[in-house]
């Protein structure tokens, strides 16, 4: 749209989403193959510092019906 800035009427309501059976939680040990989900937890600290306190954050496996059925589900749920 080329705005840099937009009136809006509320906070928007976000769904950070990653997926992948690589992707282990910042907690735990990754095997080998795996690697720590931190994209997701930048991703919700950056969208903090833009004053949206609300994203939430999401995991899912690689499962293709699963991340259909989660994607409708969190689209009727989230701007």
């Amino acid at each position: 749209m080329g705005k840099a800035r937009l009136l809006v009427a509320g906070t928007p309501r976000i769904a950070v989403i990653s997926t992948g059976d690589e992707l282990v939680d910042v907690a735990d040990t990754p095997l080998p193959y795996q690697i720590r989900r931190s994209n997701s937890y930048s991703l919700q600290a950056a969208l903090r510092e833009m004053h949206i306190l609300s994203a939430d954050l999401y995991h899912l496996p690689d499962a293709r019906e699963l991340i259909y059925q989660e994607l409708k589900r969190l689209l009727q749920s989230y701007d």
